[in-house]
Formats: structure tokens, sequence, C-alpha cells
């Protein structure tokens, strides 16, 4: 079993990803920072590619990291703030199948995110910001472009979830799993203003691409 990492930051996210799948899973984690940064490190079956071992998702030697025949059962968690449309044209050409992106909002992201093609278009757009990564800067490109990502996105895909927020610090339309303050406490939660985020949710889909 594998799961992959794109985006560490300072390890909390590995932590808990080797919570979820135990001591046997393989989990290869990427990201441009330096690996001394890190407030967690696994210990255990883990590889990092980080700092000057760094390479990037899309251009890793995934030959001789996973075998192909169990990329299809691999979960490859996106917290890296790259196009989503690029990773999912990389990684369904690699023959990867399951799909987690941390953060997916439709306006003020610093990438371009699987909520903004999503997102339908108000009338009369000319064009749409675009933005490759975090380390990029933003540009604009037309109507036709950008139903030709949401073109290729619909064609990769057979599954799309978002999941909803524990608790709705921010004020979106969609229901949330707990409705009050008090109500985290009660299921063993960081109270409210305990939380660094103030329980901000980003709209996280689980996307199941279709096996090529």
């Amino acid at each position: 079993t594998h799961v992959i990492e794109s985006g560490v930051l300072r390890g909390c996210g590995t932590w808990l990803l080797r919570e979820a799948v135990g001591p046997e899973a393989q989990i290869l984690s990427f990201d441009p920072m330096w690996e001394g940064a890190l407030s967690w490190k696994d210990s255990g079956n883990a590889r990092y590619f980080m700092g000057d071992n760094f390479t990037d998702l899309g251009k890793a030697d995934w030959e001789s990291l996973i075998p192909e025949s169990s990329r299809a059962t691999t979960l490859v968690v996106l917290d890296d703030h790259t196009s989503a449309v690029t990773r999912v044209r990389q990684l369904s050409a690699l023959g990867f199948r399951h799909l987690w992106f941390d953060d997916n909002s439709a306006k003020g992201s610093d990438f371009y995110t699987m909520e903004a093609m999503c997102a339908l278009l108000q009338q009369g757009v000319q064009d749409i910001e675009y933005k490759e990564n975090l380390y990029t800067n933003a540009t604009r490109i037309s109507v036709e472009e950008h139903q030709a990502n949401v073109a290729l996105v619909l064609d990769r895909i057979e599954g799309y979830f978002e999941f909803p927020p524990i608790f709705d610090g921010c004020g979106w339309a969609k229901p949330a799993l707990l409705s009050e303050r008090s109500d985290l406490e009660k299921v063993g939660l960081p109270a409210f203003s305990e939380d660094i985020y103030h329980y901000r949710h980003m709209h996280p889909p689980y996307v199941r691409l279709k096996q090529l």
C-alpha cells in the first residue's frame, strides 16, 4: 500500500496520514522546503523528497518508486497548490486514480482549483484568472481555454465528492456536520478559539479518476 503526499510543510499532514493508514503503508512525501523545517518526521516506512532532493510530483521517476500495477490503489494527497487540471492530466496518464485536494476555493486561491472549474461563469465573462501554482504570477486565459480544461477534467474523472465542513467557521452555505461551537468539545475536538484556522473550510474533494 502506498500514499503520496505532495505538499508537506511542517509534517502535520504526514502524521495524520500515518495515523490513518497504519505502520505498513509506505508514504512518499514531496515538498521543496528544507527537510529540517519539519515539526514531525515519519521514522517508519516513509521516503522524503525535500529540499535538494525535491522533485515535482509530475517529474518523479515513478517506474522506480511505485510499480504501475500498484498505482490504481494508491492515494495521492495534494496540498501543493498546483493547478488541478495539471495534476489530473499528469496523474491520470501515470495510472493513479485516487486523489484528494486539500485547498479548493473558487475565488482568491493561489492556484487553479477544481472548484474554479466547477463554478458557473457569469454572463459576459471573457477571460478567467489562471494560476499554475503558488510560485507563479496569475495570468488570464480565454473562456475557450477554460472550457477545454473543464472538458479534460470531466473526461478523466468518474467520481467527485466534496467533504462537508466539520464546523462552519467560514459561513459557507453547505451544511456542516456540527452546528454549534459547543458541539466541538462534545466530540473531542479543540474548541473554536483553540483552532488556529477557526475551522476554516476549503471544500476539499476526493476525486476518482477513470482507468485509462
